[in-house]
């Protein structure tokens, strides 16, 4: 933080409220009036609550000069302690993730333009896909992307196996989401490589068309996935929601997973699939200057906090 604290500053902070066994109950934000600095940095803060004045004895880190950057701290502690509850009730065991989804531990590198700037993610690309203009390089970079997604949600699926039948039917709607955007991009693949186009892509077309069907995925998909069709009488909604099942989500990743194999076939090297794993020696990777990456639950630490 690079604002400097005075006497008598009125300052903000995010504070965890455990209850007499140390157990988190809840996260607010106190605002309180700086006193003094004492050693290691720390301030001595008066604060008001409904409790009356306090007397706190707050880390410099913890303070913030407005309460916008103290909301954020606030639900990056609420996150901490749903963090913290599920480790306790896995009694510990936090390793159990697929490891698509899990955080990263060494340093991979990708093409996915999404995990640009992500903690262990080194990102390379081919010039050719930065600009607007159309490439083969930037449809397969687009592919590897999707994949990507549908990896991850289908590792999703594998973390909620016990949750209810709705709860994994949204995540599969998703994963049909996706699958149409597959599809769009190895059409337009198609339409950029002709050998493509006359050979794998035509088996694609037709073993496609075999699962449309039976399954209506692209029909889910504009009527209650990617859009909500309004004027869809409920009889049909259930009618399509009855067909999100894992053995029909299966079917079709079974399909693309195959075609994508042959499609790396052509392609080595361009077409990797799966994040590969940097060299050994590299040990970490630093977010691009000039292109902040926003994580999704910002970095938190629990809260010293002494009478």
């Amino acid at each position: 933080m690079s604002e400097q604290l005075h006497k008598g500053d009125h300052v903000f902070m995010s504070t965890v409220i455990v209850d007499e066994q140390d157990r988190p109950q809840d996260v607010t934000i106190l605002e309180g009036t700086l006193l003094e600095v004492i050693e290691g940095d720390r301030w001595r803060v008066k604060v008001s609550s409904s409790e009356g004045d306090q007397v706190l004895t707050i880390p410099r880190h913890q303070l913030y000069l407005d309460r916008e950057t103290a909301e954020r701290r606030k639900f990056a502690a609420i996150a901490w302690l749903q963090r913290k509850t599920l480790k306790e009730s896995v009694e510990g065991h936090v390793g159990f993730l697929p490891d698509q989804i899990a955080q990263r531990s060494s340093v991979h590198f990708t093409d996915n333009p999404l995990r640009y700037g992500e903690q262990k993610m080194a990102f390379a690309a081919y010039t050719n896909t930065w600009g607007k203009a159309n490439s083969i390089q930037k449809q397969l970079q687009m592919i590897n992307a999707i994949w990507e997604d549908i990896r991850s949600l289908s590792d999703i699926l594998l973390v909620l196996s016990y949750a209810n039948d709705y709860t994994k039917k949204l995540i599969g709607k998703y994963i049909i989401i996706e699958l149409k955007s597959l599809f769009d991009c190895l059409t337009n693949l198609s339409k950029l490589d002709k050998n493509y186009q006359q050979g794998l892509y035509q088996r694609l077309l037709r073993d496609r068309d075999t699962l449309e069907d039976q399954f209506k995925f692209k029909v889910i998909r504009n009527k209650i996935g990617a859009h909500r069709d309004t004027n869809l009488n409920l009889i049909e909604m259930v009618g399509f929601w009855k067909n999100i099942s894992r053995y029909n989500i299966s079917k079709y990743i079974e399909l693309f997973s195959s075609h994508l194999q042959e499609l790396s076939q052509l392609y080595p090297g361009d077409l990797s699939l799966i994040p590969s794993q940097a060299v050994v020696g590299i040990v970490d990777v630093g977010i691009p200057e000039g292109h902040p990456y926003q994580p999704f639950d910002e970095p938190f630490d629990a809260l010293e906090v002494e009478d």
